[in-house]
């Protein structure tokens, strides 16, 4: 079972805003350098937006699974669906379907069996959000020192 820790360390994408509508950070270190470049106030040094606006969350997100109830549901319903549209177009007005259920069940196999293969060539662009982590004004200098010393520099 994954812990916490590894869910968070291989998420796809981070951010700071908990309600972001897009992604773009692929580490916690770009979510915190993206959220502090949009809190920073001129004037007030690294350090202090730092201390002021910490602790920082980082909301890790990875990629939704298609899983296999969906995609077993989904051919289901897509069976079930042609059945209808079938039967309204050229089936009898006074009866029900003509198409068997033996027929119906292969059906939706050929369907869920397409569903996979589709699945396994396309990329899942909705993420989830999986862990979160906090880091302390002290953990967020020691990042961005490393990441964006520069950042640290004095300037005249």
């Amino acid at each position: 079972m994954s812990t916490e820790t590894d869910k968070f360390e291989s998420a796809t994408y981070y951010t700071c805003d908990d309600d972001a509508e897009s992604l773009s950070c692929e580490d916690a270190e770009g979510a915190i350098e993206e959220f502090l470049d949009k809190v920073y106030e001129h004037g007030v040094g690294i350090v202090e937006s730092i201390r002021r606006h910490s602790p920082i969350t980082v909301y890790a997100y990875a990629r939704r699974e298609v899983t296999l109830h969906w995609m077993h549901g989904t051919a289901d319903e897509l069976s079930e669906r042609f059945d209808e549209v079938f039967s309204e177009e050229f089936g009898d007005p006074d009866g029900g379907s003509r198409i068997s259920k033996n027929d119906l069940a292969e059906l939706a196999r050929d369907f869920e069996s397409a569903i996979g293969r589709l699945v396994a060539n396309t990329e899942v662009w909705q993420c989830e959000q999986v862990a979160t982590r906090t880091y302390s004004a002290e953990e967020v200098e020691s990042i961005l020192r490393e990441s964006r010393a520069e950042w640290f520099e004095e300037t005249p």
